[in-house]
């Protein structure tokens, strides 16, 4: 009788003990899960994330002939009434569904395609520009004609297209009427300058504002943009909007680098390159590189490893200016 009495005594000494562990066990896992979630780092303002977001470098809207071809397009209105109430899209009796009227898309059919022959550039206010202004004219569509309607209708681009010293668009449409001629136009010519401080913001999933020609870009005069993982022959597409692989250097600050840059877009300033602190006094000794303006950057390749100091700078007449 003793004997079986101090089996049953060890047994619940055993099972008092396990509940207690148990009981620490549960407590550490809810204050280590507690102070994860306080030490959790706090998310980047979303007006930031979207433009290092993948599609900086992609052309969604792009088209040669209007149809920027999703099946997404237009499928927010699920009905024939509520598409027809829609003056950018149709209902298809042949598909059973709504689809958009060319030269919109997307999901409410609120985006508009643009032509193949230019670059969206991203959006920014035309204050924050210095540019030579052909004309402003008010046109019916961006680059192509509403199908929805059969009259004669003017094309921003098309406008542009019919210049030869025309390099871009600023286009405003701040509310989609395919009924009359509402958005304003503005014909570019010459280069596009960015002013000091200002940024041109691109997001996929918004319209540019600004569209250049192909082969026109947006200049800077304070500041240069060095490309980590790539070469000035295959550069981001929109290298001025901020990204990962794109490092912006501002005028007149010495920088180290700390990594090899394999090239570089400089517009009109002067590069200087050093594996040793930049001085003022600096001459063209053998450890100086020159990135002289509107030139590719190509580095010597025994720099790699090694600390490399760069500055850019405005040259007027033979002199170094602030930028």
């Amino acid at each position: 009788m003793e004997e079986g009495w101090s089996y049953t005594k060890s047994t619940s000494f055993m099972i008092i003990v396990l509940l207690i562990f148990i009981f620490i066990l549960f407590f550490v896992a809810v204050f280590v899960s507690g102070t994860a979630v306080q030490n959790k780092p706090t998310p980047l303002n979303p007006a930031f994330t979207n433009i290092s977001s993948p599609g900086v470098n992609s052309q969604p809207g792009s088209s040669s002939n209007g149809s920027f071809p999703l099946t997404t397009n237009c499928q927010y209105y699920l009905d024939e009434v509520t598409c027809e109430g829609n003056n950018t899209s149709f209902w298809s009796s042949n598909f059973g569904r709504c689809q958009c009227n060319t030269p919109f898309w997307g999901v409410q059919g609120r985006r508009e395609t643009y032509s193949n022959s230019y670059l969206a550039v991203g959006n920014i206010n035309p204050e924050d520009l210095s540019i030579n202004i052909i004309k402003e004219e008010n046109v019916d569509r961006l680059s192509f004609p509403y199908s929805g309607d059969v009259r004669e209708q003017s094309l921003c681009t098309g406008l542009c297209d019919s210049l030869s010293n025309c390099t871009g668009v600023i286009w405003e449409d701040p509310v989609i009427n395919t009924q009359e001629p509402v958005g304003k136009c503005t014909l570019i010519k010459d280069k596009v300058w960015v002013l000091k401080g200002k940024e041109i913001v691109f997001n996929p999933n918004i319209d540019s504002n600004l569209y250049l020609k192909n082969g026109n870009v947006p200049n800077f005069n304070d500041r240069a943009f060095l490309f980590v993982n790539t070469t000035n022959e295959n550069k981001p597409l929109r290298y001025w909007v901020e990204q990962s692989g794109v490092f912006v250097v501002p005028v007149n600050e010495i920088m180290k680098l700390n990594f090899f840059p394999l090239g570089g877009v400089n517009g009109p300033l002067t590069g200087k390159f050093s594996t040793r602190l930049i001085t003022d006094q600096d001459d063209l000794h053998e450890d100086i590189y020159i990135q002289h303006p509107w030139t590719d950057l190509t580095l010597p390749q025994e720099w790699r490893g090694r600390d490399i100091y760069c500055v850019y700078y405005c040259v007027y007449g033979g002199k170094q200016i602030d930028g």
